[in-house]
């Protein structure tokens, strides 16, 4: 899956702190943990760290601390760090119920989905009940194209927890990926009820209201996923575009090459906006060929076949531009069905 115009699942973070293992941890080493904890709850990292450090080298086999230093890393951003914590808690506790699931959720984080699964199932008889879980097996299924079944675990995390804000945003990008935009309005909208802060959906909510070119809406929502995620290069480029839509182009480009140079992986849709820009400036050589670059990284990005018939449609070539738009056409966009019932004129 490569819709990177929306925003990505955000992961659950579970973090369970568990002192009491089976066998009796010397109290130094509880003492410490429990001060990493208590520095967790209160975002102070580096003093986490410093006591996670201290229960681990006093005690080098204990298993929580391990977890409990994985779940921090993870908060500081690193990702591979926090799997090889949950991996040396398993090796040392291979029963750890919570390491296990951890490694699972965040195995499907860096993009190891069928690894992350085989986690999760080892521990689906301890947390069937658990809304978080579903949501991860949720995350996991989507990015292996399994809808359905996403569509199935994120209403069974609903389900067991009406609250879960990520689970109705979760589910609101699973409908868009099957084009249930009024289905995914209404579950963004539940999901920013549940939490008026969650930047995934304001994004994505965001995206809808730009489809339907409310853009002044569209503006609104991104801007407030921008005051969460300031420098994300997705709400950068969405917010490029809905600039564009409203002829603010030195503005929407700055903030989609932004976009593009923060990007680890090439963005079609930052790359297809920028065609855009140059298409309403009338520079099509750099139109289409950002707009080419687009569709060879992923063709299913909405409306590139529209602009680029639009693009070719400028550059006199109205042939491939109705090309284009009969593609477009297949893909059930509407605006190049528009355009191509306008071919026969050409």
């Amino acid at each position: 899956m490569n819709n990177t115009f929306l925003k990505y699942f955000t992961l659950i973070t579970i973090i369970t702190f568990n002192i009491n293992c089976s066998n009796q941890k010397d109290k130094e080493t509880e003492q410490f943990l429990i001060r990493g904890n208590l520095a967790m709850s209160k975002f102070e990292y580096d003093k986490a760290m410093h006591f996670y450090n201290e229960a681990i080298e006093k005690t080098k086999d204990y298993a929580p601390a391990y977890n409990n230093r994985g779940l921090l890393k993870v908060q500081i951003g690193d990702l591979d760090g926090a799997i090889t914590d949950f991996e040396k808690a398993i090796s040392l506790e291979p029963d750890f119920k919570e390491a296990i699931y951890n490694l699972g959720n965040y195995l499907g984080e860096k993009g190891e989905y069928d690894k992350g699964l085989n986690y999760l199932k080892q521990v689906e008889n301890t947390y069937k009940d658990s809304s978080f879980y579903h949501t991860s097996l949720g995350f996991i299924h989507t990015n292996q194209n399994n809808f359905s079944q996403a569509y199935a675990d994120f209403q069974k995390a609903i389900m067991l927890n009406p609250k879960n804000d990520k689970a109705y945003s979760n589910l609101g990008f699973v409908q868009i990926q099957e084009k249930k935009y009024t289905d995914a309005k209404i579950n963004f909208e539940k999901a920013l009820q549940q939490n008026p802060k969650q930047d995934m959906a304001l994004n994505n909510l965001s995206f809808i209201y730009s489809r339907d070119e409310n853009y002044a809406k569209a503006l609104e929502l991104i801007n407030k996923a921008l005051e969460q995620k300031p420098v994300d290069p997705l709400y950068q480029n969405n917010k490029g575009y809905i600039l564009l839509m409203q002829n603010e182009l030195e503005e929407g480009k700055k903030l989609i090459e932004n976009s593009i140079n923060q990007s680890k992986n090439k963005n079609p849709w930052a790359y297809r906006n920028l065609g855009i820009y140059y298409l309403k400036i009338n520079n099509l050589k750099q139109s289409l060929d950002n707009l080419q670059l687009a569709e060879s990284l992923d063709p299913s990005v909405e409306l590139i076949y529209y602009y680029l018939g639009l693009a070719q449609k400028a550059n006199k070539n109205p042939k491939k531009a109705c090309e284009y738009w009969q593609k477009g056409s297949k893909l059930k966009d509407s605006k190049s069905t528009q355009m191509l019932s306008e071919c026969s004129k050409m």
